[in-house]
């Protein structure tokens, strides 16, 4: 309990910090979210639809994780460990309010793809966008995640199919954005 209101006051900080580090008028060398990225407004906030790559240019292992370490059962919840503190920072560098049930942290480049918990890797995912959501980029990740696995694709153009903007990968690979959600009983991150 005592991190998680450190990491408030934190988050609060950045905040008053951004808030108080310009004048009218000037420009702020503070990282902000590229406001070019599309966006869709869902309860009142500007979602990205996909990663500003300034921001998160979708950190990997250096170097990569084995394929029979990375493909075994279980290997992403051995190697997840997202802090309350840094998905905080994810949603400030973002410029975003934590939102608890509407959205995620999420990995630009899926842990199941040699993804790694950073900064660098990470971006807040509405669940509730029409098209380009959480739950449609976790489909992408599976089916990307068994093509590498089965050596169909390798890990390297995987990880370059969904890093940034993972909207044509899943177009690609799964079908249209707006079709019905293929069943699943699988998650990858």
């Amino acid at each position: 309990m005592r991190k998680l209101l450190i990491a408030a006051t934190a988050f609060v900080g950045l905040f008053a910090g951004q808030a108080n580090a310009t004048k009218i008028g000037e420009e702020s060398s503070a990282p902000l979210f590229d406001k070019t990225i599309p966006t869709e407004s869902v309860i009142g906030v500007a979602w990205p639809l996909y990663p500003d790559i300034k921001l998160t240019p979708g950190a990997t292992n250096d170097p990569p994780t084995p394929l029979p370490t990375l493909c075994a059962d279980h290997y992403s919840s051995t190697v997840r460990h997202v802090t309350p503190a840094t998905k905080l920072a994810v949603y400030a560098r973002y410029g975003l309010p934590k939102v608890e049930r509407n959205a995620e942290v999420d990995h630009d480049v899926p842990l199941v793809l040699d993804g790694r918990n950073d900064l660098t890797n990470l971006w807040p995912q509405s669940y509730l966008t029409v098209g380009a959501n959480a739950h449609r980029k976790d489909v992408l990740e599976v089916k990307l995640y068994r093509l590498v696995c089965s050596h169909a694709l390798t890990l390297l153009a995987a990880q370059n199919e969904i890093r940034g903007d993972w909207r044509p990968a899943y177009i690609k690979y799964v079908g249209p954005l707006e079709a019905p959600l293929p069943p699943t009983s699988e998650e990858a991150d």
